[in-house]
């Protein structure tokens, strides 16, 4: 897979086994988690592949993970690459009030395919040696607002 990177024009390659986590569904628009193999850092990173709501105000969830870094937020995960990417959008929401366009039930959102690598890969969130490490892990999370 590539990821577009601020760095790069082409972007950053990475190689990805089946994903780690997110559930499959049949129009492929769901979020999906993989751990990748980074080329050219020759390491492993967590690579998020989603759909993200593309409307005026929304922050791309790179960015947000950037501006923490950048205000040195603790506890979060490095992120070294997201982006949008090129010609992957939906375009379903232009046709919702043509006179042959079914009524859709609920406003159409237009979404653009998406993706994010951290340098940290997390571990599960159902398995831990003590309750200790667990409230280790919320307090972590805490202090990362």
């Amino acid at each position: 897979m590539t990821v577009p990177a601020l760095s790069l024009k082409s972007g950053q390659s990475y190689i990805v086994a089946v994903p780690k986590a997110g559930p499959y569904t049949p129009p492929g628009r769901a979020t999906r988690g993989f751990v990748a193999f980074d080329l050219q850092r020759s390491r492993q990173v967590y690579l998020k592949d989603t759909w993200r709501v593309d409307l005026p105000g929304i922050e791309k969830e790179g960015e947000t993970y950037w501006l923490m870094e950048d205000a040195q937020v603790r506890n979060i995960s490095p992120c070294s690459a997201a982006g949008d990417i090129r010609g992957h959008c939906t375009y379903t929401h232009l046709y919702n009030n043509k006179p042959w366009a079914c009524k859709a039930r609920k406003e159409l959102v237009p979404h653009h395919h998406y993706r994010l690598v951290l340098d940290i890969i997390g571990g599960s969130l159902t398995t831990f040696s003590s309750s200790r490490e667990m409230l280790g892990c919320v307090v972590d999370a805490l202090q990362g607002k």
